[in-house]
């Protein structure tokens, strides 16, 4: 499981195949030489990796979002906790929350992704999410993420409006 990789000027230990409770633990390293000392600790834990976001921020939908994510986990993932608000009505709302079951894995592989979607939001409303995902070794929340709500006329709708913008502003700083 441990293995010391040298080479002229470093050593590296890896620890492989990291699938026992009993290898999660810190890990510290201490350095010295003639120009001083160091040391740098890691933690390995069995928690899931911070869940990554992999949807596009612009629905194509107007009343429905797609949410789709990736994470890293040697354990089975038990549950997901999905928080979601509208951030454009007045004063943000609430956190509304959904508890997601995790699909069946294809392989064995730590590599997971999946998805969920969110029915019934607000046409071109702007939302925020964020995911917490469990196992059995505790949970790792993601970072907010943002996206709207809108169908295709109204994504062409904007872009054209934003280009004009754009033009229009650049013409303002040319005179």
């Amino acid at each position: 499981v441990f293995r010391l990789e040298r080479s002229n000027a470093s050593s590296v230990l890896v620890i492989a195949n990291v699938t026992s409770p009993a290898l999660y633990d810190n890990y510290t390293c201490f350095a010295n030489n003639s120009l001083g000392a160091a040391h740098s600790t890691v933690h390995v834990t069995g928690r899931p990796s911070r869940p990554a976001f992999t949807s596009a921020p612009l629905s194509g939908r107007d009343s429905g979002y797609l949410l789709e994510w990736r994470l890293e986990s040697q354990s089975p993932i038990t549950a997901y906790d999905l928080r979601f608000r509208r951030v454009d009505a007045g004063d943000s709302e609430r956190w509304q929350h959904v508890r997601v079951e995790p699909s069946a894995p294809a392989n064995e592989s730590p590599l997971r992704s999946d998805r969920f979607v969110l029915e019934n939001l607000a046409k071109d409303g702007n939302y925020e999410v964020v995911l917490e995902a469990q196992n059995a070794f505790g949970s790792t929340l993601s970072e907010v993420f943002s996206f709207v709500t809108s169908d295709a006329s109204s994504v062409v709708s904007c872009v054209a409006f934003w280009t004009t913008c754009v033009f229009a502003s650049a013409l303002v700083w040319r005179r």
